[in-house]
Order: C-alpha cells, then sequence, then structure tokens
C-alpha cells in the first residue's frame, strides 16, 4: 500500500484529498505545515508527498529539498492555486511535478497511481 503526506494548511482541501485518497486504498498521513511535515518525514517512509505551494508560514517550495533528503525516493508534487505559467516562473524547485487546485483531482490521482511516471 502506498504512504502518502498531504502537506496543506486549507483544512478542507487537505481533508477532501486525504478522503479520496483513502478511499483508493491508500494509507494518509496529513500535516498543517512545514514543521509538522519535515517531523512526520523523519518518522515514516512515504511514497508520495503532496506540498502546497502557499503554506500560511512559508513557500512549499522550500519544503522540497529537506524532504527530498528525508524522503529519496518519494515523489514530490506541489499544489497550486498559481496557474502553470506563473508557477514555472517561479524559483526553481525540485519536484517531480506540480498541479493546480483548479484542475480536476483525477489528474493527480493518475499520477499517483502509474508510480509518478513523467
Amino acid at each position: 500500500m502506498k504512504t502518502i503526506l498531504i502537506v496543506d494548511d486549507d483544512d478542507l482541501l487537505r481533508e477532501m484529498l486525504g478522503e479520496v485518497l483513502r478511499m483508493e486504498g491508500y494509507d494518509v498521513t496529513e500535516a498543517t505545515d512545514g514543521k509538522t511535515a519535515l517531523k512526520l518525514a523523519k518518522k515514516k517512509t512515504f511514497d508520495v508527498v503532496t506540498l502546497d505551494v502557499a503554506l500560511e508560514k512559508e513557500d512549499g517550495r522550500a519544503l522540497v529539498d529537506p524532504i527530498r533528503e528525508l524522503q529519496p525516493k518519494a515523489k514530490i508534487y506541489l499544489l497550486t492555486g498559481m496557474d502553470e505559467p506563473e508557477l514555472k516562473s517561479k524559483a526553481k524547485h525540485h519536484a517531480d511535478g506540480h498541479f493546480s487546485k483548479a484542475q480536476p483531482m483525477e489528474k493527480l490521482l493518475a499520477k499517483i497511481a502509474s508510480g509518478g511516471a513523467k
């Protein structure tokens, strides 16, 4: 069973995504901020990590490298309200992909189910 860490400070979105992923059979852990996400990443191995770009107190992109160090095999995806050109114009990140929160959730689910193939 794939393990997934969802990092998002939007309670409704995080809980909804978590519930959908649990219904798909995934083991889901949730975090509301970067500090909690890093603590969890030290304790448990995750196959997939989703990071909200606009966390309340930090930019989720700044968490990609520290999480990658702790979880080198995990696929890391950024979730954002920005449109794709705006996201690509921002600082370079080392995530495995990014998804707009406005996109259908099926795109993210398909990427997770496929093992994150690019």
